[in-house]
């Protein structure tokens, strides 16, 4: 049961991370 909860953190934190990716991008 708890493992769509941890697929969503996984794509939650992925999708953080393109987030941050491409700000420093856009920012550099």
């Amino acid at each position: 049961q708890n493992e769509k909860g941890v697929h969503l953190i996984q794509e939650y934190c992925t999708m953080h991370l393109i987030m941050k990716e491409t700000i420093s991008l856009y920012h550099k």
